[in-house]
């Protein structure tokens, strides 16, 4: 790496460390890829080179930039989960959505999270339409890989929805997130919404949490 590529990687992980991790697992995967290409090339003037043998060139390339990407997020200061999870399909409600929160909040894992219920709807006929939950929860030292497979278990189980759909925004979010930002993802689940087409929606959120006998926020062991 030359000393102005040095100086800018430098220059950019002290203005946003988040960002420079992004930038430099791109690099690392750019740099497996180049890798990959030579060690298939140089198998096939052996002689030695197969769909089987590529496949598992690429699993273990696949694997070793999972694994280094863990280990970065892991050391981040992204420590905290922001998850939205959407009930949205005929056949899902709010049984639906708190069978799910029983479920994910029996994981061992869940030590320090909050949640709330939200919906969509903006006149009386509409309330409880597009109900949604939020989730923030400390990770801890946990990888965010671990905690992906954590949150699809318990998707999965009790919304119907199938695996490809886990990745469809439609239905579920989920980023990960520095401590500043779930600071102000709390006071957002306390209903303290700054875009003012959603102060008709948060009225009709207390018409719904007032029809299920629901709290406004639920928390446990927060420490922000």
């Amino acid at each position: 790496m030359s000393e102005d590529i040095c100086k800018k990687a430098s220059e950019l992980y002290q203005q946003n460390p988040d960002l420079y991790l992004q930038y430099t697992e791109t690099e690392d995967k750019e740099y497996n890829r180049l890798v990959l290409r030579k060690i298939t090339r140089l198998q096939l003037e052996l002689g030695i080179h197969s769909n089987k043998v590529m496949q598992l060139n690429y699993d273990k390339m696949k694997l070793l930039e999972q694994e280094l990407s863990d280990k970065r997020k892991t050391k981040s200061s992204n420590k905290w989960i922001f998850a939205t999870f959407n009930f949205n399909t005929e056949n899902q409600n709010i049984d639906s959505a708190m069978k799910f929160k029983d479920k994910l909040l029996s994981k061992k894992s869940m030590e320090e999270y909050a949640y709330c219920y939200e919906q969509r709807g903006d006149t009386l006929e509409q309330v409880g339409k597009g109900l949604h939950m939020h989730f923030l929860i400390n990770r801890k030292d946990k990888k965010p890989s671990e905690w992906t497979r954590e949150l699809w278990s318990a998707f999965k189980n009790y919304t119907g929805f199938k695996e490809e759909d886990w990745n469809n925004p439609k239905y579920r979010m989920c980023c990960f997130v520095p401590e500043s930002w779930a600071k102000e993802k709390i006071q957002y689940m306390s209903g303290l919404k700054w875009d003012d087409n959603k102060k008709i929606k948060c009225e009709m959120d207390v018409v719904m949490r007032a029809k299920y006998g629901l709290e406004l926020i639920y928390k446990k062991n927060l420490s922000i």
